[in-house]
């Protein structure tokens, strides 16, 4: 069965919001393995948001690029919610002339870079 993020922080001592808290913070809750991981995506997922908006600022799309395009990568190793069409989706606007990256945002939509 799996275990939601929020029933397992109910239960737990962790009051700072997930994306604040430090990799190292999991670790050290000795989560199942399949929660660590997804609470791996949650961290890993906002300091790439966090990166992308610096690249974008720097006028650096190439970087945000790159940055995006692991956003699926996470989703389909750690958190376990991707689909072969998503990858497919992903792995075609990836060859695109013009695009420096794709990811998933709010209710399945894909998103590109400009």
């Amino acid at each position: 069965m799996r275990q939601p993020i929020g029933a397992w922080r109910q239960g737990s001592n962790l009051h700072s919001p997930m994306r604040d808290l430090p990799l190292s913070g999991f670790a050290n809750a000795q989560l199942p393995a399949a929660l660590f991981r997804r609470c791996r995506h949650v961290v890993t997922e906002n300091t790439r948001a966090l990166a992308a908006a610096e690249a974008l600022r720097a006028g650096d799309p190439r970087q945000m690029g790159w940055l995006m395009r692991q956003s699926p990568e996470s989703l389909r190793l750690d958190y376990e919610i991707s689909t072969e069409k998503f990858d497919a989706l992903v792995a075609i606007a990836d060859e695109l002339p013009g695009i420096y990256g794709s990811r998933l945002t709010g209710a399945g939509e894909v998103e590109y870079s400009a």
